[in-house]
């Protein structure tokens, strides 16, 4: 059951990603791609919050690494593609993208699909295009477009709203 404030919340954060995506071309394309991507995820939260509940974080954590490693391998073999990346310099780019997201934050988004509710993790992630929007503006200069920045507060406002629902489902360690 997902609480009434919790429906409004996850509405909230549809709607202000809405208000986000693109309009033509290559920006629509990439954000189509992105909603695809989030759907996929909050799928994956959901059938992982069950499976999660019979594995203990590491072992489930491992299989999940396991099967995905398996996947891409045979996606990059089947488009043919290599697996040493062209230029040496991007190594660095891989190992951030293996320990800072994958490492920590998709472990963390595992390790509390054990203890809240699949849609408050789920709905989580819609922040990820703030925090990659408030990076590029940091680390590369890139402001990002005016409709990112109205859509922001509705999406941060509704992952407050989910957020809070389910302090009050939450059981006592």
């Amino acid at each position: 059951r997902v609480p009434a404030i919790a429906v409004f919340g996850i509405v909230l954060t549809l709607a202000g990603s809405a208000v986000a995506i693109g309009t033509s071309g290559v920006q629509l394309q990439g954000d189509l791609l992105a909603l695809a991507g989030g759907v996929l995820a909050a799928a994956y939260m959901v059938v992982g919050r069950r499976e999660r509940q019979g594995w203990d974080t590491v072992p489930y954590l491992a299989r999940v690494y396991l099967t995905a490693a398996i996947l891409l391998a045979l996606g990059i073999v089947a488009t043919g593609q290599t697996f040493i990346p062209p230029r040496t310099e991007d190594w660095w780019v891989f190992v951030a993208l293996a320990v800072i997201p994958t490492g920590i934050g998709h472990s963390l988004y595992n390790y509390v699909l054990r203890h809240l509710p699949a849609y408050v993790v789920a709905t989580t992630i819609t922040g990820e295009p703030i925090g990659a929007s408030i990076l590029a503006y940091v680390v590369l200069g890139e402001s990002p477009p005016t409709r990112a920045l109205i859509a922001a507060p509705f999406i941060l406002g509704g992952i407050v709203l989910v957020g809070l629902s389910s302090r009050r489902r939450i059981p006592a360690p």
